[in-house]
């Protein structure tokens, strides 16, 4: 019995480490609607809301955080809105609806992601919404 867990704490540690080493870090935690994951550079979550309505609480975390909007575009089925961070990072966060009052929300900063700043915004849009 203690060999079978010992075996079996090693697996779990060994996959553990490759995934770190890959860059696949997964992070989860609360969401409005579901857990929040941040993996391969985007933070995506599921929200108990439609699209545009992210989309404007977007608009308002942007001018919270002083992101300058650069791009958007809305609707109940989907959203995209584009933007620059005071250090020129681009954003980019899309929403798409998944059912009648949910939707998918990814996150992304940079060309390689930015845990911290992907998630001070998602922290704001879910303040807003």
């Amino acid at each position: 019995m203690i060999k079978k867990t010992a075996i079996t704490l090693t697996v779990m540690l060994t996959l553990s480490a490759a995934m770190m080493m890959s860059g696949c870090i997964l992070l989860a935690a609360g969401g409005a609607a579901g857990g929040v994951i941040y993996a391969k550079g985007d933070l995506e979550t599921t929200l108990a809301t439609t699209p545009d309505k992210v989309a404007i609480a977007t608009e308002k975390a942007f001018a919270q955080l002083s992101i300058t909007k650069t791009w958007a575009a809305a609707s109940q089925l989907e959203a995209e809105i584009h933007g620059l961070t005071t250090t020129d990072k681009k954003v980019t966060i899309i929403s798409k609806s998944t059912g009648e009052k949910t939707c998918s929300l990814s996150i992304r900063v940079g060309t390689f992601g930015d845990k911290d700043i992907s998630q001070s915004i998602f922290d704001k849009i879910k303040k807003n919404l």
